[in-house]
């Protein structure tokens, strides 16, 4: 219950600051706040909000056997997502645009993070030999960047230093035990 009220909290908290900021833009622009707010921001606070609970009451045991599949599917369809529905600005593409809704692929590339700590956690008790595997894996998400041509180097250092890190608390609680 207390999960549900921070979700719904963060929710509103969304909408306040995207007011405030809305607010601001001058009316020579054109600009309407409410209907600006009420079509993306509103959408994306919904879509934010569900995934929040989704991810809350999801069962990671689950998905424990299934992190490599589900790494593999994920970093594809980001790949195809951003070929057919990628943003491009400036010869990168930064974000997947779907109709109203728009989505940084920052923000796609840190919930590979939880998928590689499943991975990580599937090579558990595995020996010596799993290590070249999860070197493999922890370079998957550079590889997803130069196909999708996103190519962004404190994206990619964000996200290896993550795995690298994630890699060495799985390693010191006796990972290869």
């Amino acid at each position: 219950m207390a999960v549900s009220f921070v979700c719904i909290f963060i929710a509103a908290l969304n909408l306040g600051v995207q007011y405030i900021v809305n607010k601001n833009i001058p009316a020579e622009t054109g600009v309407d706040i409410l209907e600006n707010l009420s079509r993306v921001s509103i959408l994306q606070t919904v879509i934010g909000f569900v995934a929040m609970l989704g991810v809350y009451r999801l069962d990671y045991t689950i998905l424990a056997g299934k992190s490599r599949m589900i790494g593999a599917a994920y970093l594809v369809l980001l790949i195809i997502l951003s070929f057919f529905f990628g943003a491009p600005l400036n010869g990168m593409t930064y974000w997947i645009r779907i109709g109203a809704l728009s989505v940084p692929i920052f923000a796609l590339m840190v919930l590979y993070l939880p998928i590689f700590a499943g991975i990580l956690y599937e090579f558990r008790g595995k020996g010596k030999a799993a290590i070249v595997k999860i070197v493999l894996w922890m370079f998957a998400p550079v590889l997803f960047q130069l196909i999708a041509g996103y190519i962004s180097f404190p994206v990619l250092l964000f996200v290896v230093v993550s795995e690298i890190l994630l890699f060495g608390i799985a390693l010191r609680k006796d990972f290869g035990k």
